[in-house]
């Protein structure tokens, strides 16, 4: 019965509000780099390299933001306009050292999103991409953001670099690939960023969504259903975390690549809420 009434939501939207070539609207992505006292040395010179390499291929339209942990926590490069000079000089400059606080920089990465995602009206597309190298020192704090960060629409990549095992978060997020050299790195990243120009036929969408939830574990259905009540520009400081609780984490949950789109955000608080489930089931239309 739920998957029947998650289909019925997706289909009225998808109808109901259609999405022409004509839109115009902003992609947002923010990259979250590790650079925690494990990635020092070659690892976070290629990591340096491949960015560099990569970040200059997406459209000029899109925003991009840096956002690091590490000697010099924090923004890097400000999420704004594309511009490489200051960009290139942001990633050269990025040092090592210290913990993974994975959950606090994912949360502050998810809010600015999220403030951008209201300036837009949620027109756009939202990423956030992390590359890292080592599980989170406060994995309690990630394990509870990350479902909270990707209820509001927000796509959560995932580069495991130079890991000789899989990263926790594989089975969390929308996609997760791994690099254990420059140029399997730069070839993930250049996946990654390559879906944000990605665009879907209302057929095929409507397809990829029924395939989609037919496919989905009871688990995932039940966690879209619930994201119903969630609004779709709450900051993600408004999630009360219980750090004393384990999550629990199931293999079956979805880890294959999404295609980004547009997303219409309403005032009406059953459509927002609606669309998130969109969005997390791989935002296909």
């Amino acid at each position: 019965m739920k998957r029947i009434l998650l289909w019925g939501v997706c289909f009225l939207l998808m109808s109901a509000v259609p999405v022409s070539a004509n839109d115009v609207y902003t992609d947002n992505i923010v990259v979250l780099m590790d650079c925690s006292g494990s990635m020092s040395g070659t690892k976070i010179a290629q990591a340096k390299e491949a960015l560099k390499q990569v970040l200059k291929t997406i459209p000029e339209s899109t925003h991009v933001g840096l956002l690091s942990f590490g000697m010099d926590s924090g923004w890097a490069y400000e999420l704004g306009p594309r511009d490489d000079q200051r960009l290139v000089t942001a990633i050269h400059r990025l040092r090592t050292g210290g913990s993974t606080p994975l959950g606090e920089y994912m949360k502050m990465g998810a809010d600015r999103l999220l403030q951008q995602k209201e300036k837009q009206f949620g027109y756009g597309s939202y990423r956030l991409l992390v590359i890292t190298d080592g599980e989170a020192s406060d994995r309690r704090l990630m394990n509870s953001y990350t479902p909270a960060i990707m209820a509001r629409g927000i796509t959560v990549d995932v580069i495991g670099v130079f890991m000789n095992t899989e990263h926790s978060l594989a089975k969390m997020v929308h996609s997760y690939r791994q690099a254990k050299d420059t140029q399997s790195l730069s070839r993930a990243i250049s996946e990654v960023l390559g879906e944000i120009d990605g665009s879907t036929s209302d057929v095929a969408a409507s397809q990829d969504v029924f395939d989609l939830i037919n496919s989905l574990p009871d688990a995932f259905v039940n966690q879209a259903i619930g994201a119903l009540s969630t609004t779709a520009v709450t900051p993600i400081e408004g999630v009360k975390v219980d750090v004393n609780r384990p999550q629990a984490q199931s293999s079956s949950q979805v880890t294959t690549t999404s295609n980004t789109s547009v997303e219409k955000s309403f005032n009406f608080s059953w459509i927002v809420t609606a669309i998130i489930v969109l969005l997390i089931l791989k935002k296909v239309f």
